[in-house]
Formats: structure tokens, sequence, C-alpha cells
């Protein structure tokens, strides 16, 4: 009884979770067919103009690949009830994730998100490699201040306790 309500639990919050993903009807957003009828045209000054959204045809491609791929994945983790339940988080995380990629990929709105994100994601990974130097740099003076420390007291061993690190460039 606890693990039907356990993933019950799962699936009203992956649902909860799945529909954030894609943008909803609001007050600057349209349906096809509100934007198709027809218009009572009438004489007067224009007050204000407003930038408004009309909704493409969502066909769930982005979400529905992201949760199959999430599930297969998370279908490899463990055994028995464990991996059911890693399959229906992999699905959410990858379902959730997809519908991230269709918005950003496939719609206008997310394109000119993604234009003016990636130059700031660009900036932290140069950030972040200036980082790594860093910290790589300050391990240097520490291993080279262990082995004058060492050599000052006359015990010399084999190996210092910060020890250069070398990593692959992730980018």
């Amino acid at each position: 009884m606890r693990r039907i309500g356990a993933l019950l639990g799962i699936a009203v919050v992956a649902t909860m979770v799945a529909a954030c993903t894609a943008p909803g009807v609001g007050g600057g957003t349209y349906s096809r067919d509100q934007a198709r009828r027809e218009q009572t045209v009438r004489m007067g000054h224009v007050e204000s103009v407003r930038e408004v959204n009309l909704e493409g045809t969502r066909t769930g491609l982005g979400a529905g690949t992201g949760a199959v791929a999430g599930g297969v994945a998370g279908s490899t983790i463990g055994h028995g009830t464990g991996s059911a339940l890693a399959a229906i988080a992999c699905a959410v995380v990858g379902g959730v994730a997809g519908g991230i990629a269709g918005y950003m990929l496939f719609t206008d709105r997310g394109r000119d998100l993604r234009r003016r994100i990636e130059p700031a994601l660009e900036d932290f990974a140069q950030e972040l490699l200036q980082l790594r130097g860093t910290v790589n740099r300050a391990m240097n003076v520490a291993s080279q201040g262990w082995n004058v420390l060492n050599d000052a007291l006359g015990e010399r061993s084999g190996s210092t306790p910060f020890a250069a690190h070398h990593q692959s460039d992730p980018f």
C-alpha cells in the first residue's frame, strides 16, 4: 500500500512539473483560434501597444523524447522496485529537460532567450577556467611550502599533501 501511495505521489509531482515546462496561455498569450477570429474595426487613437505571443502547435516531441530517454536510462539503475522508481524519476527529469530543450530550440521566444543566455554562459565557463588555474597555482605554492617545511624539519617524504592536479579541459 505504501508503494502505491509513493508511486501515486511521484506521478502527481511528475505531472505538475511537466505542466510547468510549456508556456501556458496567459494575459499575453493567445491561441491560434483567437487570432483568426473576425475582428471589429472602430475608429480611434492607439493608446498603447504590447507584444503578444501566439501559441504554436505543441507536439510535445521534446518532452516525449526526453521522457523516453530518461526512462530507459533510469531503468538501468538498480533492481526491482529501485529500478522502477529510478526509471520514473529519470523519465520525469528527462521530460522536463526535453520540454525545455524543445522550447529553447523550436520557438522564437526560446531562441531569443538562448541568444541572450549563451554569452553569459560562455563568460561563466571562462571564469571557471580562470578559477581552476588559480586553484592549481595555489596548490603548487602550498606544495612548495610543505617541501620547504619538510626540508627545514629534516622530514622528507616521497609525496606532498598538495600534489599538482592535472585535468583535461572540459570546455
